[in-house]
């Protein structure tokens, strides 16, 4: 509370959130968009995603202000409110006042930035390059996104600097600097659950935008949340029956196959199955013709 008894900064985590937390809190996204209610005090789902692929609310914050210590107390707060438990990632937006939070509270979790912010910048930053040098778009990219090690990576960069003559390109620097948060053949060793951007979050607020409105009153506020809560969990336990009651069908009919229908969720061996049909194609497309260890064998 300030001077004039009014609220600086809430966190709001319910049992069921903590709990969910518990099991699928690896990788979190945090996105802070100015919304919700009557006070414009920005609205900060903490979400990621459940063994259905459900997007899942582990708490949320309302801050006056996105200053560095307003971040600051709402990561302490929701930590304590987790058990201290920090994410192995978590994923937020280009902010450098969060970042600095992130970083003095959650020092051992991997920072990421959201990739489709920052891929949202390239035609305003870089539009020059792409209007002079038709090829740049192409080879910039695949450096970027088809980079597989960070050597791969410094060496497609080192082409483009000396190709491009952008050794004074300033915002290129900057990113560069920060290429461990955004560049995939950095970002990759750490877990992700499958996400690269702050996009769990943002379909959080849309969702949020059916129960809360501008006009809306903080006690309204928090009591509209908890119905939207509910909504969310009705639709988890309708992914839970669905796995346990409806039989999935198999594509290729193989034992690795059979047994990932068994141990994943519906959804989860859908995505499974989608991969696996794919790296059998693949095999058929490249078939092992010879072994060079003579010793080897296939288990």
């Amino acid at each position: 509370m300030d001077g004039e008894n009014r609220v600086k900064a809430l966190v709001w985590v319910d049992p069921r959130s903590a709990n969910a937390y518990k099991n699928f809190g690896d990788v979190v996204t945090f996105d802070s968009t100015y919304r919700t209610n009557r006070y414009c005090m920005p609205f900060i789902p903490i979400t990621g995603v459940n063994h259905h692929y459900q997007n899942i609310l582990f708490g949320f914050a309302l801050i006056r202000d996105e200053k560095e210590t307003s971040y600051e107390w709402v990561l302490k707060t929701w930590l304590e409110a987790v058990d201290n438990k920090p994410p192995i990632t978590i994923i937020t937006d280009q902010d450098i006042a969060l970042g600095n939070a992130i970083a003095k509270i959650l020092p051992t979790t991997k920072h990421t930035y959201c990739s489709w912010h920052i891929g949202q910048k390239f035609t305003e930053k870089l539009s020059s390059l792409y209007t002079h040098y038709p090829e740049f778009k192409t080879e910039f990219n695949a450096c970027v996104y088809k980079s597989l090690s960070p050597e791969e990576f410094q060496e497609r960069w080192d082409d483009l600097v000396e190709k491009y003559h952008l050794i004074t390109h300033d915002w290129l620097n900057d990113m560069y600097n920060i290429r461990e948060k955004w560049i995939r053949a950095y970002t990759k060793e750490s877990f992700a659950a499958g996400m690269t951007t702050t996009g769990r979050s943002e379909s959080m607020n849309s969702f949020f935008d059916q129960y809360v409105q501008p006009s809306t009153g903080l006690k309204e506020f928090i009591e509209n949340s908890q119905k939207a809560l509910e909504y969310q969990y009705l639709h988890e336990v309708e992914a839970d029956y669905n796995t346990q009651y409806k039989k999935r069908r198999l594509i290729l009919n193989s034992p690795l196959e059979a047994h990932a229908s068994q141990i994943y969720t519906k959804e989860m061996f859908r995505r499974f199955q989608i991969e696996f049909v794919k790296s059998a194609t693949r095999e058929r497309e490249y078939p092992i013709t010879k072994i060079e260890d003579e010793e080897a064998r296939i288990c």
